[in-house]
C-alpha cells in the first residue's frame, strides 16, 4: 500500500463515517473495540475494515502467543520515523490464530448512570436539558 493510498483513505473515512447518522454509530461501536488507537487511526481502520474488533501489530499478537495467518488481510497505517512517513500494519484478531485472548466487552452505560453522564453533559457543555430528556437525546443535543 503506498503512502499516498493512505493519505487518501484518511479522507475518505471521514467522509464516509459522518455521511449519516448510521454509519457515525458503527463507526463509534467500532472506535470502542479498538480504542487504544487515535481517532485518525481509528477512522482509517474502519475505512479498510468496518468489521474489526481488536487490532494490534504483528509483534503484539506474538506477545499473546498469537501468530498471523498465511494470506491475512493488513490493515496499514501512517506512522511518522523522525521526519520520514511509513506504513505500519496492524491486524485484526480474525486475521491471527493460535492461543484463546479473552476480549474485553464494549462499554455498557446501565440506567443507573444516565443522569450522572447528563449532568456531566449540563456541567461541560452549558446546554440546556430537560429533566426528561433521555441519555441519547442529550448525546444528540451536545454535538448539534
Amino acid at each position: 500500500m503506498k503512502k499516498t493510498n493512505i493519505m487518501a483513505l484518511y479522507e475518505e473515512a471521514v467522509n464516509t463515517v459522518t455521511r449519516d447518522r448510521q454509519r457515525w454509530t458503527h463507526f463509534l461501536d467500532t472506535a470502542a473495540n479498538i480504542y487504544k488507537f487515535g481517532i485518525l487511526d481509528q477512522l482509517i481502520i474502519y475505512e479498510q475494515d468496518p468489521s474489526v474488533t481488536a487490532c494490534g501489530a504483528k509483534a503484539q499478537w506474538e506477545q499473546m502467543g498469537r501468530t498471523i495467518k498465511k494470506n491475512a488481510k493488513q490493515i496499514g497505517l501512517l506512522r511518522i520515523d523522525g521526519n520520514q512517513f511509513k506504513i505500519g500494519y496492524v491486524y485484526d484478531i480474525k486475521e491471527t490464530e493460535g492461543k484463546t485472548v479473552h476480549l474485553p466487552s464494549a462499554w455498557k452505560i446501565g440506567k443507573e448512570n444516565e443522569k450522572d453522564i447528563i449532568d456531566m453533559l449540563k456541567i461541560g457543555h452549558g446546554i440546556d436539558y430537560t429533566d426528561t430528556m433521555s441519555l441519547r437525546e442529550a448525546i444528540l443535543k451536545t454535538v448539534e
